[in-house]
């Protein structure tokens, strides 16, 4: 059975929101791009090497909308794996599939397990599902 580890940038008072700056997504939340100013090397090179490692996305609605109105066509490391993996996108309703190699899961905890089953060998897979799913 494949591995799903998951990775998430958080502040230690637990805040996911708005990390990388503002979204339409985030209204009027006044800390959109919190993480930017501690970002550097060391963070782009762990990144970097997470994504690489990286063999599926599994993404709520809301994160894969917005990955797929930046990513697609990217062509840096980041981008080109994105391009490149299955993104699973875990959604009751009827999101936008249009980015290449997406899945909808509607039944998030029988999908997952069975995608780990059938196709994800030992590996990581990056997971951003958000709490809509």
């Amino acid at each position: 059975m494949g591995e799903l580890h998951v990775n998430m940038n958080i502040t230690l008072d637990g805040v996911i929101q708005a990390n990388g700056g503002p979204t339409e997504q985030d209204g009027d939340f006044e800390y959109a791009g919190w993480e930017r100013p501690f970002w550097d090397a060391e963070s782009n090179d762990q990144i970097n090497a997470d994504v690489q490692a990286s063999d599926a996305l599994l993404l709520g609605r809301t994160t894969y909308d917005i990955f797929r109105d930046y990513w697609p066509g990217k062509t840096d490391e980041i981008g080109r794996t994105f391009d490149r993996v299955p993104k699973y996108v875990a959604s009751r309703g009827t999101p936008a599939m249009s980015w290449d190699t997406s899945i909808q899961i509607a039944d998030v905890s029988a999908d997952v397990l069975r995608y780990r089953c059938l196709e994800w060998p030992p590996e990581t897979v990056t997971e951003a599902v958000n709490a809509e799913a």
